[in-house]
């Protein structure tokens, strides 16, 4: 592919639309051009905080040692958890 259509090339890139899109956008729409499986976790799904906070210690306890990496998932967590407790009428089991 000589690089024409593309919605984007790489993290942060102007796009003729002068958006920027986030690192998970970005993620999400490589994973979909390249046909690649992905997941998403919504806030609004009950389990999510205990999912996120799973993947942390799967990644505290093997993966590499990036604390910031970990930290960032631990802040996400907290996010969606500030995020249920300040929505709790948008909070509901997966469907």
């Amino acid at each position: 592919m000589n690089g024409q259509g593309r919605l984007f090339d790489k993290v942060g890139e102007r796009f003729a639309s002068d958006i920027i899109l986030t690192k998970s956008e970005l993620i999400a729409v490589e994973c979909v051009e390249r046909d690649e499986p992905f997941f998403v976790l919504r806030a609004k799904d009950i389990f999510s905080v205990m999912a996120v906070h799973s993947y942390a210690k799967l990644t505290e306890e093997y993966g590499p040692l990036d604390t910031e990496f970990h930290e960032h998932v631990t802040e996400a967590a907290q996010e969606m958890r500030n995020w249920q407790l300040a929505n709790p009428e948008h909070v509901k089991y997966p469907d």
